[in-house]
């Protein structure tokens, strides 16, 4: 684990549990922060933190607030979905609108790598999330029931699906079972994906079991979008009858109660290279 910064922190919060781990590791070590709480993402979570509740839509507003606490070093962590170009209409929206509009059509990717250099230019340094907290692990069988031979099958084919997609900027994960590709993760996110399959096999389609695989896409930007699993996966995964999460050793963050759900649900966790 690391801790950041020294200075103040902004965090750039959206959906899920790590915006909410990295807060409160930076207020366990008595380290100075900011959370700005998207509006429409971040939980009622960030109502126990020194924050800033705004709409993803007015960067002036988020910016000020970033400048006022002193941010010079801002995080982003949590899933988003990108709002209609239309919708921005602050004025350092529509002063950064002629490079948000060419790089959206180029996939999340190339958008959120502008957004970097924007908030760079803004006079801000953004760290990934594994600089502030870093959760990764190395490679190794981290929970659960030893993988079967069917189930590294699955991960290969689904390591081999994400590859061949990457260049596509699609998405960071799929389940495949029994070397059958159930779903592929897109902008509604993995919990999303996972609702599917579950439903897909409720209708009585689908083999058993089957592998959630989650990596990095090739090329990615890990500074704004590194992967996640947290124990939310881990009961969407049961859900959906997996057998198991195959992710990508030191390239996944695994959130704190993961391992321990992961335990409990039967569900193995294994770290790949």
């Amino acid at each position: 684990m690391t801790g950041g910064p020294e200075g103040p922190l902004g965090i750039l919060a959206g959906r899920g549990d790590l915006p909410r781990a990295i807060a409160e590791a930076r207020s366990g070590r008595g380290l100075p922060y900011l959370v700005i709480a998207l509006k429409g993402f971040a939980g009622a979570w960030a109502e126990d933190h020194p924050h800033a509740r705004l709409p993803m839509t007015a960067p002036s507003r988020i910016l000020a607030a970033l400048r006022g606490a002193g941010c010079r070093t801002v995080v982003a962590a949590g899933g988003v979905e990108r709002p209609p170009l239309r919708a921005l209409t602050d004025p350092v929206a529509l002063r950064w609108l002629p490079r948000l509009a060419p790089a959206a059509m180029r996939g999340d990717d190339a958008l959120l790598r502008t957004v970097r250099a924007l908030l760079e230019g803004e006079g801000f340094a953004l760290v990934p999330p594994h600089a502030v907290l870093d959760l990764t692990v190395a490679e190794g069988h981290r929970a659960g029931p030893p993988p079967s031979q069917i189930d590294a099958a699955d991960a290969e084919r689904g390591e081999g699906v994400l590859a061949a997609l990457g260049p596509l900027d699609v998405g960071q994960g799929c389940v495949v079972a029994s070397g059958r590709v159930l779903g592929i993760e897109t902008i509604q996110g993995t919990d999303a994906m996972l609702r599917f399959v579950a439903e897909t096999r409720g209708a009585g389609q689908g083999a058993e079991g089957g592998v959630l695989v989650k990596r990095s896409k090739p090329g990615q930007d890990r500074a704004l979008d590194l992967p996640a699993v947290g124990p939310k996966t881990i009961r969407s995964a049961v859900e959906a009858g997996l057998r198991g999460i195959a992710f990508e050793a030191g390239g996944v963050q695994v959130l704190e109660g993961t391992t321990g759900a992961a335990e409990d649900a039967g569900l193995f966790l294994w770290a790949r290279p």
